[in-house]
């Protein structure tokens, strides 16, 4: 696992289970202690995607809720961006060999809305956490590395559905994107909302709080409208100008049955006129997208 120059001294490496166990050498040198992460002195690397999931899953067992797991994770990455562009050294290699979690309640009490876990596996899962993030640069380069930090966001929102995976990014981006007024539509975040980054004017439809109000994807979009709204539901403002680029990633396998919906869509009439009682949700934003 290379990430960075590293701290001078012997380091050991024991494979087999990930995160990967971690021995140094103690402070007098006579014997080896067991390291949360790598002494990295200067990270340059972005994580790769299996080291998202590694943090995911300690986040998820220092959180007492699912819903805390979003917000702790999503304004401690989004703090660490900010203390690489500042160079305010809040994330230091110690953080690797800190046996009193100084370096966690201090970093606790300088991130706002981020509480420290009582202590026990949670409290070690958050240190280790922020072990890891340490070595690494989190500040994104590239549309690639914003995936992976969207795509960090979604699991957190829900391990068991997310949008678009980083990899399908080379679809979503280009130079059709620029200065575009443009609209992404989703049920969940994914790399559709890559498209936002090049806009001159951008929402996301997102009918989920968590991520409208999630401070990661606010720092990544900082002129992006998030809103809390369901495609279905929603046309532009008559004060707006109407977009001109729409980006619509539907709840694929999910069927509406709202009569207030269905009574507003040509493609729930069957023929013969009777209404249908239900469609593919899919079909309805395609729909919809047309008709906007």
């Amino acid at each position: 696992m290379s990430v960075g120059s590293t701290v001078s001294g012997a380091t050991v490496i024991v494979d087999g289970v990930v995160p990967l166990t971690i021995y140094g050498r103690s402070s007098d040198g006579t014997q080896l202690e067991s390291l949360r992460a790598l002494l990295v002195a200067s990270p340059s690397t972005f994580p790769p995607l299996e080291m998202f999931h590694v943090f995911v899953g300690l986040l998820q067992r220092a959180a007492r809720r699912p819903s805390e797991a979003l917000n702790l994770g999503s304004r401690i990455v989004a703090a660490k961006i900010a203390d690489e562009e500042s160079n305010a050294g809040l994330f230091a290699p110690a953080m690797a060999t800190d046996r009193d979690r100084s370096a966690l309640r201090k970093l606790i009490d300088t991130v706002d809305g981020v509480k420290a876990p009582a202590g026990g596996a949670a409290a070690e899962g958050m240190a280790t956490m922020l072990a890891l993030l340490a070595g690494y640069r989190i500040s994104p380069r590239s549309d690639e590395e914003v995936a992976s930090l969207i795509e960090f966001v979604a699991r957190l929102a829900d391990p068991k559905a997310w949008g678009l995976p980083h990899q399908t990014a080379f679809a979503v981006t280009g130079s059709w994107t620029a200065g575009s007024r443009t609209v992404v539509a989703s049920a969940v975040p994914g790399v559709q909302l890559l498209p936002l980054r090049r806009a001159k004017l951008g929402q996301a439809l997102l009918p989920l709080p968590s991520a409208v109000d999630n401070p990661l994807l606010h720092f990544l979009f900082p002129t992006t409208r998030f809103v809390d709204e369901d495609f279905l539901a929603w046309s532009p403002d008559s004060t707006d100008e109407p977009p001109d680029r729409l980006f619509v990633v539907p709840p694929f396998g999910r069927w509406v049955t709202a009569a207030e919906v269905l009574h507003c869509s040509k493609l729930s009439v069957r023929p013969g006129g009777k209404a249908a009682s239900r469609v593919p949700a899919e079909l309805l934003y395609v729909e919809h997208a047309l008709e906007l």
